[in-house]
């Protein structure tokens, strides 16, 4: 009675209403009504509304597409609610403002992980991220500094772009952000498929886009350890207005090998000023595939990242710059002692302006690549863009076309995207389209690597190119199941990929063509105490290279499928069982099809309790509980069984 009495003293007066996602970003179009379903309102541009005089009512709902529904009392001050993205594959455009700083908007086919996916990520690794989105496959190996290979569709790890904030953190060098970050010290994540060269930094395949906390978002801490020895500390709370995560790791490699890795953000506003630092550091020893002589490698890395942006009228000015440094020492077959340093530093501008029943955005900007390395020398690249992206604001088809002009070393590259929303039966079934021309330019790695006994790079690579096209639906019944279907097909030019020459040595060679076609299905449903997800890819990636001996023929290392499935229960009121599995297809390691890894699934569970204590609760969980033995790469081991427990503390 006393909160119906403070809300209807609040409603009748004019009130301000800020909508924002857990990053802390303004989220537009955003409908707020009351619980029996009358609507009051919808947020603007910049994520607010303002509720009219009269308006009695215990409590509101706040809703978006793409969001999951929010109901309660009217906040106090500050009078913000929180949104959190739907964590499954959402299938339509949303909405573009200048303000979200990552690639919801630019590419259609986007998953949201919210901060309890990256837990999981940070504990069992980013193998298990094919099993909480459709169209990826992951190879983490190499001890414990592992590295991580990430293909989407069927594309190369370096195809992948890599964010915070809407800041570059890939390096040149390899494509590859500096250091191990755990991915819990984020807020959340996106990971968006398919061609997204046609707005800034966009990768050919996808992009993987870290998102920080907003202020308001409650305190958190986490501590733990498990059966092999690892141990993991975590925070994310705020201070002074600035939002800081951080995580401090000691790691295992599935050949015991040891190493430790630590990583922090801290984020902050003032007015229209936006601003963050990263960074990251880790050391650890390398393992070597079980045919290859042990080298006895040891290999540490640091990276260092900041960035702003300041919104002066409709001008959005950014800035960024970024370190990294890895070094690299091996006993065998000779002593080596390899260190890379790197940076790279961004700068743009853009402008938000009208159009009739447009929204338009129009920018450019330089990007400058620097790499100081005692095996590839000193490297220089420097790039200049400009850009334009428009969006319909008008009628229920949601419509957004982009292009993009990069113009650098290896020429002009051009970027184009065109997308469309359609609402079927709005907005429970809609169907989205969209096509693309990617492209890619080579790393350091690819064009300068020095011969050695194993490889050697090729200066005259030119930058890969891909037209993509998709179509799909996404079916949300009742607020119970949200299911995408999506079918994509892509023909990459002058694809880059290392194949072995003369004398076992490797080297990159851009194939005059290959081919990509897969669908995507994926589905949320979540009734009473009860949560299921689910995805599966089938995927056909060949080389049609004319005249070549692999015509035809399947690319290395990418699976015939992937799929993952999970599910949880509430017991009782303190008491959650989880438990989900991940698994690949075959994967042949050879263009000539002639060797393969073999079918794997990985089985994973846990047990969260919430104590009697205000805010601590108990997780209990074990990662490849089964323990099965796996390759994720030719001759190096999946993880074993690792059994943890942690106790965590969230502000209430």
């Amino acid at each position: 009675m006393v909160f119906s009495f403070l809300v209807i003293s609040i409603l009748t007066s004019p009130v301000t209403l800020t909508v924002q996602d857990t990053s802390g970003t303004p989220v537009p179009g955003a409908w707020v009504g009351t619980t029996d379903g009358a609507g009051i309102a919808q947020t603007d541009g910049s994520g607010t509304v303002i509720l009219p005089d009269g308006i009695t009512v215990d409590s509101i709902v706040v809703s978006r597409i793409g969001f999951a529904p929010w109901t309660g009392l009217v906040p106090s001050e500050p009078l913000v609610i929180y949104l959190r993205s739907v964590p499954v594959p959402s299938g339509v455009v949303i909405s573009v403002t200048a303000g979200r700083r990552a690639s919801t908007g630019h590419v259609p086919s986007t998953v949201y992980l919210e901060s309890d996916a990256l837990d999981e990520l940070s504990l069992g690794g980013f193998r298990s991220l094919p099993g909480r989105s459709a169209g990826l496959s992951v190879r983490e190996y190499g001890g414990s500094m592992p590295v991580t290979s990430l293909s989407i569709r069927g594309g190369d790890p370096g195809q992948v772009s890599w964010f915070v904030d809407g800041h570059r953190i890939d390096s040149a060098r390899d494509g590859s952000p500096s250091g191990l970050l755990d991915p819990a010290i984020f807020g959340s994540m996106e990971v968006s498929r398919g061609g997204g060269s046609a707005w800034p930094g966009g990768g050919l395949a996808g992009a993987v886009s870290y998102r920080s906390e907003a202020p308001g978002m409650p305190a958190r801490i986490s501590l733990g350890a498990d059966s092999r020895g690892g141990v993991r500390t975590l925070g994310r709370f705020t201070v002074s207005g600035q939002r800081i995560g951080l995580g401090l790791r000691r790691l295992r490699g599935a050949g015991e090998t040891r190493g430790f890795s630590g990583s922090g953000i801290i984020t902050g506003t003032s007015g229209s000023f936006r601003y963050g630092f990263l960074g990251s550091f880790s050391d650890g020893d390398v393992e070597d595939p079980d045919w290859a002589v042990p080298a006895g490698g040891h290999r540490t890395q640091t990276g260092l990242d900041g960035w702003a942006g300041l919104r002066t009228g409709s001008f959005l000015h950014g800035f960024g710059i970024r370190f990294g440094r890895m070094g690299y020492t091996a006993e065998s077959p000779e002593p080596l002692d390899d260190v890379h340093r790197d940076g790279a530093l961004d700068l743009r501008t853009s402008v938000d302006f009208p159009a009739g029943f447009l929204s338009v955005t129009a920018g450019g900007g330089v990007r400058s690549e620097w790499l100081e390395s005692t095996s590839l020398g000193s490297r220089r690249r420097i790039t200049f863009e400009c850009s334009a992206e428009a969006e319909c604001l008008a009628g229920p088809v949601a419509l957004s076309a982009a292009s993009l002009g990069e113009f650098g070393d290896r020429g002009i590259s051009p970027g184009l995207r065109i997308s469309a929303g359609v609402p079927l039966t709005d907005p429970e079934l809609r169907l989205h389209v969209s096509a693309a021309r990617s492209f890619h330019n080579p790393s350091f790695n690819d064009l300068f690597w020095p011969l050695d006994a194993f490889a050697k790079g090729n200066p005259d690579l030119k930058p890969e190119t891909s037209w993509e096209a998709e179509a799909g639906l996404t079916l949300r019944a009742f607020d119970l199941l949200d299911a995408a279907s999506t079918a994509f097909l892509a023909r990459t030019d002058d694809l880059i990929i290392w194949l072995p020459g003369a004398g076992g040595i490797w080297s990159p060679e851009n194939i005059s063509r290959a081919l990509r076609a897969g669908i995507e299905t994926s589905l949320h449903l979540e009734y009473g105490r009860w949560e299921l997800t689910g995805n599966f890819t089938w995927l056909d990636a060949t080389d049609l290279t004319e005249g070549s001996v692999n015509y035809g023929l399947r690319l290395p290392y990418r699976p015939e499928y992937t799929w993952g499935a999970g599910g949880s229960v509430t017991l009782i009121d303190w008491l959650d069982i989880g438990l989900s599995a991940f698994g690949s297809g075959l994967r042949f390691t050879n263009s000539s099809q002639t060797a393969a890894l073999p079918v794997y699934t990985v089985l994973s569970g846990s047990v969260r309790a919430d104590l009697p204590i205000g805010g601590w609760s108990l997780v209990l969980y074990a990662t490849n509980a089964l323990d099965e033995e796996y390759e994720e790469t030719d001759g190096y081991p999946g993880q074993p069984r690792t059994i943890g427990l942690y106790i965590n503390w969230m502000e209430e």
